[in-house]
This record gives structure tokens, C-alpha cells and sequence, in this order.
């Protein structure tokens, strides 16, 4: 039983260890950049400006890789904030569910009961704090430079580098 619970617990908390180190304190917002004909770019959304915007990707084995994407290639961006509403929710149904489990009667000690109840209730809490937390805005541009132009200060506000962006931006 204690086998399934560390498994458990790693599979959940997996997405933590991929977080990206150097922007601690910071919002961090991930990008989805489609552009034409060609594979989507995935990754963080350090800067934007009017020539386009530079995202760095994560490519296995490397890194990071810092991409810098025109304006005009741009289809559409989809942007997601990277948050720990995963790490929250399974907590909080991990204790709810250990309060519920233990509070009953029981054929099991308290403790084994409890840790049952609190490794079930934390599966659903993931989930829903994940989704709570990774609200989606997508930008449709169509490679169509005034269309990014009238959504560049959106997309300022989207990246890491926000007050550099700013600044470039008057």
C-alpha cells in the first residue's frame, strides 16, 4: 500500500520538477505559437515587441532555446498561466478526505483508513485545482500585423520580461 502511495504522489506532483528554475517569484505564462506549415512552438513567453515575440522552449536534452518569432509568421497564440493549483487541490481533497475516511467506522486502524480516504480524495483535487488554475486566452492573428500590432500591449502584459516590453513599447 505504501508502493501505490509514493506513486501516486510522484505522478501527481511530476509537473513541479518541470518547473522553470530561473524565473522564480515570477507570473510565469506558457505559450502555444502555431504558425504556418509548421510544428507549434511550446514554451515561456519572455518578450514582445512590434517585429514579434521570443518564446524559450524547453527541447529535450538542451537547455533552453531562446526563439524569436515574427509577427507575420504568427497564427494564433494561446496563452496559459503556470500555476501550483494542482499542488493546492490535491492537498486540500488529501485532507478532506483523511478527515472523512478516519472519522467513520472502520474495519482498518485510523491511520490506514485516513491515508486510503486522503490518497482517493487527492486524485479529484488535482485535477480540479489544475483546472482552476490553467485558464486559457487565446490571440487569433492570422498572420495579420495589425491585428498583432492592436493586441502587442495584451501580449506585453503576458511576458517575463513585462517592464523591458513596456518601456520599448513608448
Amino acid at each position: 500500500m505504501k508502493c501505490w502511495l509514493v506513486i501516486l504522489s510522484m505522478l501527481m506532483f511530476t509537473h513541479l520538477s518541470y518547473s522553470q528554475r530561473e524565473f522564480k517569484g515570477q507570473t510565469v505564462y506558457k505559450v502555444k505559437v502555431k504558425r504556418d506549415n509548421m510544428s507549434a512552438t511550446k514554451g515561456v513567453l519572455l518578450d514582445a515587441d512590434q517585429a514579434g515575440i521570443t518564446v524559450r522552449s524547453y527541447p529535450k536534452g538542451t537547455t533552453h532555446l531562446d526563439m524569436s518569432i515574427p509577427a507575420e509568421d504568427i497564427v494564433s497564440i494561446t496563452i496559459r498561466k503556470k500555476g501550483n493549483g494542482g499542488l493546492y487541490g490535491a492537498i486540500g481533497g488529501a485532507a478532506i478526505g483523511a478527515v472523512l475516511s478516519a472519522s467513520g467506522d472502520s474495519y482498518f486502524d485510523d491511520g490506514a483508513e485516513a491515508a486510503i480516504g486522503a490518497a482517493i480524495f487527492a486524485i479529484p483535487g488535482y485535477f480540479i485545482g489544475r483546472s482552476i488554475t490553467s485558464k486559457k486566452k487565446k490571440i487569433i492573428i492570422n498572420k495579420d500585423l495589425n491585428t498583432f500590432s492592436e493586441n502587442l500591449e495584451l501580449i506585453k502584459g503576458y511576458c517575463i520580461y513585462k517592464e523591458e516590453a513596456l518601456l520599448t513599447g513608448l
